[in-house]
């Protein structure tokens, strides 16, 4: 696999190992899959609102993963957070490719402001962490 950008090699280095990541506006999945080939994510749903960007996930995980790490990635097609089912746990939500106007947005959803701390993200433990870097 070819090295990580600088920004998401930044992103990457700040996930502490979970069991489940969310990298929600995952572009090409690039980061999706250093996290789990790195164990920093043993499993991870990762979603595009973009068709085009959910297809060249599909691509990144079949060209660069084993049959056995492929089955631990879930690309969805989705807006923001509506890619994860409420029931669903999610420790770390990473949002790379999405730029600051639609993360804000995102973030001001209220499934996301009222949940339960682990479900907004952040690796578990007493303190709720939501981490990205967005695009302008």
């Amino acid at each position: 696999m070819r090295p990580l950008a600088p920004r998401l090699q930044v992103i990457h280095d700040m996930v502490r190992p979970v069991a489940v990541a969310a990298d929600i506006g995952c572009e090409n999945a690039a980061l999706g899959v250093a996290l789990v080939l790195s164990g920093r994510a043993q499993r991870l749903i990762a979603s595009d609102i973009s068709r085009a960007s959910v297809e060249a996930a599909q691509a990144t995980v079949r060209r660069l993963l084993s049959p056995e790490h492929a089955a631990t990635i879930d690309i969805r097609l989705g807006d923001g957070l509506d890619a994860i089912a409420p029931h669903e746990h999610v420790d770390t939500v990473t949002m790379a490719g999405i730029a600051l106007p639609r993360m804000q947005r995102i973030l001001r959803n209220p499934r996301v402001l009222y949940a339960p701390a682990a479900a907004a993200g952040g690796g578990g433990g007493s303190s709720s962490r939501a981490r990205g870097a967005g695009r302008g």
